[in-house]
């Protein structure tokens, strides 16, 4: 069994500019910058290089909060820069909130004597709340990892700066992303285009589950709201916690044109992990969520379905099982979009731009397709139910009165048919 390959290692320019001029700095270090340990590898580099007056001393949070530990260390080491790492091993404690209130009063008394704290953590800054010692996190300045850049990687490619250009456009610059591209470089065509799809979702499986369910709630329904929409998300909506964590996770990148969600394939990996964590862990279908949340959970299930039946029959190619025309009319539609995830013919999913209306087509008029594990009935009242739902929907027109109930009954028989075929 081969070993994965290492997350890699962000930027952390701003990061520094931040622990300079603010005392105390939080970090959420999400798994697509490379965690924990990508980021103090990351900061320990970069450190020395322009702080060459100053120590940089990384203590574990479990230690932090043991009596004067922390001054013991600052004494020794006066005007340092202390990096508290891991903070999320506090919130197993048996008494979070009197960990969190130690942890306060150790930083604030070693501010007290001229040191510098940032605190990275694996989990966002909103799974701390609700005690006492919680505003310590909450009044830091919060800073994030950067993405890698061009010059980053060209070292590494041996000087290939249309290489080094083509993953960082299609990882966004993510570094654990980054990692995994340059891993594939060995591997060509549909081989390359599946270890790559497979990797991807996986790490976005396990970077959603690095913030808390609430967020992933959160972020489900902001999601949603792009289904048959433009998928520029009015960012300035969100709650100031879920942009945090989305941010620290690496869901959302700044740019020069400012912050924006992640693209193309990205986001399709984002939205499928979404989907799979909130289905698993959380209510599903409760009388609060939305008809976009039932309509966006169908759509994605059916995409899903078909591209899984589709690799069944053909591992090599899944989309030379489709028509030429269906396939010329996805390309036309991903190509529309500026923001595509790379190259069309090396990495592009036609699966993910066809309707719904197309997906239900390809179900019902290919052979392949037809001993999937979703009934014929179930089919047939997509179509016959959910479509009109959904034309009503995209087009901005009042819900008919039992719409709610027949988007999330459809998808609950979903969900129960998607169950018993992994039992």
């Amino acid at each position: 069994m081969t070993e994965p390959p290492p997350l890699g290692y962000p930027q952390v320019t701003s990061l520094l500019g931040d622990s300079d001029r603010f005392p105390v700095v939080f970090v959420f270090a999400g798994r697509l910058f490379g965690g924990i340990e990508g980021s103090v590898a990351a900061l320990q580099q970069a450190f020395s290089k322009v702080h060459q007056e100053r120590h940089l001393i990384s203590i574990s949070a479990a230690d932090v909060i043991r009596p004067n530990t922390l001054r013991e260390i600052s004494d020794n080491s006066g005007g340092s820069t202390l990096l508290i790492l891991h903070l999320e091993s506090l919130l197993q404690e048996a008494d979070r909130c009197r960990a969190l209130g130690g942890l306060r009063q150790e930083v604030l008394e070693a501010v007290d004597r001229h040191c510098r704290v940032i605190l990275i953590s694996a989990a966002p800054a909103a799974a701390f709340g609700g005690c006492p010692g919680s505003s310590l996190i909450i009044d830091a300045r919060r800073s994030y990892p950067e993405p890698q850049q061009v010059a980053d990687l060209i070292v590494r490619l041996n000087g290939d700066s249309r290489v080094a250009q083509q993953i960082v456009q299609e990882s966004s610059g993510l570094p654990a992303l980054v990692e995994a591209l340059i891993a594939s470089r060995s591997l060509h065509g549909s081989e390359r285009r599946q270890s790559l799809g497979t990797a991807l979702l996986q790490l976005m499986r396990s970077a959603i589950r690095e913030c808390r369910p609430d967020l992933a709630t959160m972020l489900r329904y902001r999601l949603s709201e792009g289904l048959g929409m433009d998928w520029d998300l009015p960012l300035e909506e969100w709650d100031p916690e879920l942009l945090s964590a989305c941010r620290g996770a690496g869901f959302i990148i700044e740019a020069e044109e400012g912050l924006g969600l992640v693209s193309g394939r990205l986001r399709s990996a984002l939205i499928d992990a979404v989907v799979e964590y909130c289905v698993e862990t959380l209510e599903f279908g409760n009388q609060s969520s939305s008809i976009w949340e039932a309509l966006w959970f169908i759509e994605r299930r059916l995409r899903s379905y078909v591209r899984q039946l589709a690799s069944r029959s053909s591992s090599h190619d899944p989309s030379a099982l489709l028509v030429r025309e269906l396939v010329d009319r996805c390309k036309d539609r991903a190509l529309a979009d500026s923001e595509l995830w790379g190259e069309w013919d090396s990495l592009a999913d036609v699966f993910e731009w066809l309707t719904l209306g197309e997906l239900l087509d390809v179900v019902s008029q290919s052979e392949w397709a037809r001993e999937g594990w979703i009934s014929r009935r179930l089919l047939r009242r997509i179509r016959e139910d959910i479509m009109p739902i959904r034309n009503r929907a995209a087009h901005m027109h009042l819900p008919f009165f039992r719409d709610h109930e027949l988007a999330w009954e459809v998808a609950r028989q979903l969900e129960a048919q998607s169950r018993r075929q992994k039992v």
